[in-house]
C-alpha cells in the first residue's frame, strides 16, 4: 500500500482461568509498529492475581516489598516509609484511616511492558481515584522502583504501561504529560511534559513550556504562547485517558499473612507427590475415562474439609458464583495423611471445589482450575 494509515484499538488477547486479557494494543503506521504491552482489558474485574494466586506462588520476587508496603498501612509510618509508594499510601491511610485505606489501595502483578517480566503496580482501587502510588520491576533478580507518585506528584494509569501525569509546586507552579515504561520497564520515558512557570518574576507573569524530558526546567523548554484556560484544556483531555487498572486490595492481602501461621491446602497431581506419603484418603468423584488424581495437603491441621460440585452463576454485578454440592466430608485434614480426589475437567469453567475451616476460624472455598497455558494445577478462592 503506498498511503500511510492508522489502524487503532487491535488487540491480542488470551485466555487464563476462563477470563480473557488484553495482551498487547497496537497502533500502526507504514514502517513503524509501536505496541503498548501488557494493559488487562477494563472489563475485566479486579482479582486477576488474586490472594489465593499469591499463596499459591509464595509472592514472588515481590513478596517483601508487599509486606513492607502492607505493614506501613497497618502498623503505619516507621522503617518501611522509604520505599516507593510509601508517601502515597500514607497520605491515603491518613486521610481515610487504616481500614478504608486496606480496602480502597490495591497492587496488581503483571507483564505491562511485553518484556517477560512481571510489574508490581500499587495504588487506589478501581473507583477511588485511580491514583499510581508505584511501579516495581525485577532488576538483577530484586525488585526494583520505577515509578513513584503521591499527591503532588500523581500517575495515573492510561493503560498498555503508559500513564498520565500531574503535578503542582504551587499556585502558580503546575505540570502533565504522558509518560510510558521502557520496554525493558527500568525506567520512565516522557512522551509530552506540559508545565507553568513565572516567566517574569517583576510583572508576575506565568509562562507555559512542553518538553519531552520530564525536566520542570524553563532553560531545557519550548515556551508555548498559549492561554491559561488553552493550558488547563489540554490537561483535562489527557485526564479522559485514564484507565481503572484491576487489583487486589491489601485487605486481602492479609490472607497471606494468616496462613503462613495456620496453613493453606495445596493442590498437586497425585502421581507427583504419592511418594511422599505412606497413607492417604481417596475418593473418586468421576471414574470416566478423562479422570485425573489430585492430591490435597496441607502442613497444618485444617477442620471441616469438603469436596464440592459447582454450579457456575453470576451475580448482579457480573462477577462469578457458585452453587455449591457437598460431595465428600472429613472433620480433618492433617500434614500426615492427605486426600486423593478424582475428577475430571471438561472445559475452562469450574466444576468442583473445596472448602475448609482454617485455625482462624474462616471458612474458605476455592475452586480447582487448570492453567491454559502449563496445565498447572491452582486453587482460585471465592
Amino acid at each position: 500500500m503506498q498511503v500511510r494509515f492508522i489502524v487503532y484499538d487491535m488487540k491480542c488477547a488470551v485466555r487464563r482461568k476462563g477470563v480473557f486479557y488484553e495482551v498487547f494494543q497496537m497502533a500502526a503506521d507504514i514502517g513503524r509498529v509501536r505496541m503498548h504491552s501488557g494493559h488487562r482489558s477494563s472489563s475485566v474485574s479486579a482479582g486477576a492475581f488474586s490472594c489465593s494466586d499469591f499463596e499459591r506462588s509464595g509472592g514472588g520476587p515481590y513478596k517483601e516489598t508487599l509486606d513492607a508496603l502492607y505493614e506501613n498501612m497497618t502498623a503505619g509510618e516507621g522503617s518501611n516509609d522509604q520505599l516507593a509508594g510509601s508517601v502515597g499510601i500514607m497520605e491515603t491511610v491518613n486521610a481515610l484511616g487504616r481500614e478504608a485505606a486496606l480496602q480502597g489501595t490495591g497492587f496488581a502483578i503483571e507483564d505491562i511492558t511485553g518484556d517477560g517480566v512481571p510489574e508490581l503496580l500499587v495504588g487506589s482501587m478501581p473507583g477511588s481515584g485511580e491514583s499510581v502510588y508505584a511501579v516495581y520491576t525485577i532488576r538483577n533478580g530484586m525488585p526494583a522502583a520505577v515509578l513513584d507518585g503521591w499527591g503532588r506528584n500523581g500517575y495515573y494509569a492510561l493503560g498498555g504501561g503508559r500513564f498520565y501525569y500531574h503535578g503542582s509546586g504551587g499556585a502558580a507552579y503546575s505540570a502533565f504529560g504522558t509518560c510510558h515504561l521502557s520496554y525493558d520497564g527500568s525506567r520512565i520515558e516522557w512522551e509530552d511534559f506540559y508545565f507553568s512557570d513565572i516567566k517574569d518574576s517583576s510583572a508576575g507573569t506565568i509562562g507555559y513550556f512542553h518538553n519531552t524530558t520530564g525536566v520542570w526546567r524553563k532553560a531545557e523548554a519550548e515556551e508555548l504562547f498559549i492561554s491559561c484556560d488553552r493550558f488547563f484544556e489540554m490537561d483535562e483531555t489527557l485526564r479522559t485517558g485514564i484507565r481503572a487498572i484491576g487489583k487486589v486490595p491489601f485487605s486481602e492481602y492479609a490472607c497471606s499473612h494468616e496462613a503462613t501461621a495456620n496453613g493453606t491446602v495445596q493442590a498437586r497431581w497425585a502421581e507427583d507427590a504419592l511418594s511422599d506419603y505412606g497413607q492417604y484418603d481417596e475418593f473418586m468423584a468421576d471414574t470416566s475415562e478423562y479422570q485425573v488424581r489430585i492430591l490435597f495437603s496441607t502442613q497444618d491441621a485444617v477442620k471441616d474439609f469438603k469436596v464440592l460440585r459447582l454450579i457456575p452463576d453470576l451475580d448482579g454485578e457480573g462477577n462469578m458464583t457458585f452453587f455449591e454440592t457437598e460431595l465428600y466430608y472429613a472433620d480433618r485434614l492433617t500434614a500426615e495423611r492427605p486426600l486423593v480426589l478424582g475428577m475430571a475437567f471438561h472445559g475452562d469453567t469450574p466444576e468442583y471445589g473445596i472448602s475448609y475451616t482454617d485455625g482462624n476460624g474462616r471458612t474458605r472455598r476455592f475452586y480447582i482450575g487448570m492453567s491454559g497455558d502449563d496445565g498447572s494445577l491452582f486453587l482460585g478462592e471465592f
